[in-house]
């Protein structure tokens, strides 16, 4: 299989990937989750498994500077928890705007949190955009 640095995390991942969200009715309710976690009962250690999260309030969210601030440290402290507890090896984003990748990691830095170290940005080659912005934010 062929392989490659995941960034700068020191994880090495496969060349190909296995998209899950739609596993099951909708990808909703968790119901991807558990199919996977079926399939790598008893192999869990042998793979690198990239999941996502949200949190379970829709009126905490928003663009404004209120709700992005206390998403980021909210998110970044559990996720550094979490780092720092070894139960993940490290945390990125989704499809996050520019404006947003740079408060966290702002905020990361003045708290001394852990720094998002991966993005998977909606690309494809229809939608070019994040070579705009995107990509030279996070290579800086």
């Amino acid at each position: 299989m062929r392989m490659r640095s995941f960034g700068r995390t020191g994880i090495q991942v496969s060349t190909f990937t296995l998209g899950t969200m739609m596993f099951g009715p909708y990808g909703g309710d968790g119901e991807s989750e558990r199919i996977v976690g079926k399939a790598l009962r008893g192999r869990r250690d042998d793979v690198v498994l990239a999941t996502k999260g949200n949190g379970p309030n829709p009126n905490h969210r928003g663009s404004s500077r209120r709700w992005l601030v206390t998403a980021a440290e909210e998110t970044l402290g559990a996720l550094t928890d979490l780092l720092r507890a070894g139960k993940i090896r490290a945390i990125g984003h989704s499809n996050l705007p520019v404006s947003e990748i740079v408060e966290a990691q702002w905020v990361a830095e003045r708290r001394e949190l852990a720094r998002f170290r991966t993005e998977q940005p909606h690309h494809s080659i229809l939608n070019r955009g994040i070579e705009r912005e995107i990509l030279p934010v996070c290579e800086r």
